[in-house]
């Protein structure tokens, strides 16, 4: 694991290169206002047990930025991820429209991922937005968001040569 925030407040992680480590390159388990910018995680396979193969993710949530624990005060901007297996972002979605949202995620990039460029937590809004993300390369979605909110959101998502393009799923409530 490269970096893991637990317990804390106050972070901020700008201009870092994470590379070469296992599971995770930043790990935002629980914390308060974290600010995670300008960062580029590279190379984070699942596991140093095994030789990492494409398109099949080994046991656990493991991927380059995961922060969606518990966390509030979270901005998690211009940051690149590439290299990583199962997923380049897992963060907590914004409320539509919301001028101060608790948890920012903008202007992110992930390519060469195998799996997933974003996964976004799934929380339950009356409306749930995803926006201002760019994935290249991915195995699987561009950025994948569910979850439980009667509508989910996708605003200026750039997707190029990924298996899905971007995946937007509402709960149909």
């Amino acid at each position: 694991m490269g970096i893991h925030i637990n317990n804390a407040a106050e972070i901020e992680l700008v201009n870092n290169l994470v590379a070469e480590f296992f599971e995770h390159g930043i790990w935002v388990e629980k914390g308060k206002n974290v600010l995670v910018d300008n960062n580029w995680v590279f190379h984070i396979p699942s596991s140093a047990k095994h030789e990492p193969k494409m398109m099949e993710y080994a046991v656990g949530f493991w991927g380059g930025i995961t922060a969606s624990g518990s966390v509030s005060g979270m901005v998690v901007t211009n940051n690149i991820v590439s290299g990583t297996w199962h997923h380049g972002f897992h963060f907590i979605p914004q409320k539509c429209d919301d001028d101060n949202p608790p948890y920012t995620f903008l202007n992110n990039v992930a390519h060469s991922i195998s799996g997933y460029g974003a996964i976004a937590e799934n929380v339950g809004n009356a409306c749930t937005e995803v926006k201002d993300f760019t994935a290249y390369k991915t195995t699987e979605a561009s950025i994948m968001l569910g979850g439980p909110s009667p509508m989910n959101r996708g605003t200026n998502l750039r997707s190029i040569d990924t298996r899905y393009g971007p995946a937007i799923f509402p709960s149909g409530g």
